[in-house]
C-alpha cells in the first residue's frame, strides 16, 4: 500500500464505526504491514476482514456484494492529488458505487451524490459519514 491510499484514515473510519455492526470493511493486499495494522483496528472493536489477494476473476462478485466500495484515495499526499485509481475505474466499471477522496483529479469526472460519494482526503469522519449515509440510502447510490 502507498502513503497515497490514506490506509490510516480507512482504518480510523472503520474505528469509528465499531459500533455497527452490520458495517464490515474488507481490505486487500498490502502484505504483513497492512495484516498488522487491520488485526490492531480489529483489535480495537474494528470490523474488518482481510485477504492478502482476490483472484481478478473474483473481483466483480467480490465488489458487487460490498454494498459500496472505498476508491480513495484518501492519504491527501501530493500524488492523491493528482491521481484516480484503478480500483476506483474497477469498481465503477462493475456499476458499482464508490467513495472517493476529493482531489484536483476527481473534482472534474466525479461529482458528490451524483455518480459518487466525495470525501476530503485524511478526514477519517467524513468516510465515516459517507460509509453510513450510502448504508441508509442505498436507493440513491
Amino acid at each position: 500500500m502507498q502513503p497515497l491510499h490514506g490506509i490510516d484514515t480507512v482504518l480510523a473510519a472503520a474505528r469509528i464505526l465499531k459500533d455497527k455492526a452490520d458495517i464490515e470493511f474488507l481490505m486487500v493486499g498490502g502484505g504483513k504491514t497492512l495484516a498488522r495494522a487491520v488485526q490492531q483496528a480489529v483489535d480495537d472493536g474494528a470490523h474488518i476482514a482481510y485477504r492478502a489477494w482476490i483472484p481478478f476473476d473474483e473481483l466483480p462478485a467480490t465488489i458487487h456484494a460490498s454494498g459500496v466500495s472505498l476508491g480513495g484515495p484518501f492519504g491527501n499526499t501530493p500524488q492523491a492529488q493528482h491521481v484516480i485509481t484503478t480500483k476506483t475505474y474497477q469498481i465503477l466499471a462493475a456499476g458499482e458505487p464508490v467513495i472517493v477522496g476529493a482531489s484536483e483529479a476527481t473534482s472534474e469526472y466525479l461529482l458528490d451524490k451524483q455518480n459518487a460519494l466525495v470525501v476530503p482526503q485524511a478526514d477519517a469522519r467524513a468516510l465515516a459519514r459517507a460509509i453510513t449515509w450510502a448504508q441508509a440510502h442505498p436507493g440513491e447510490l
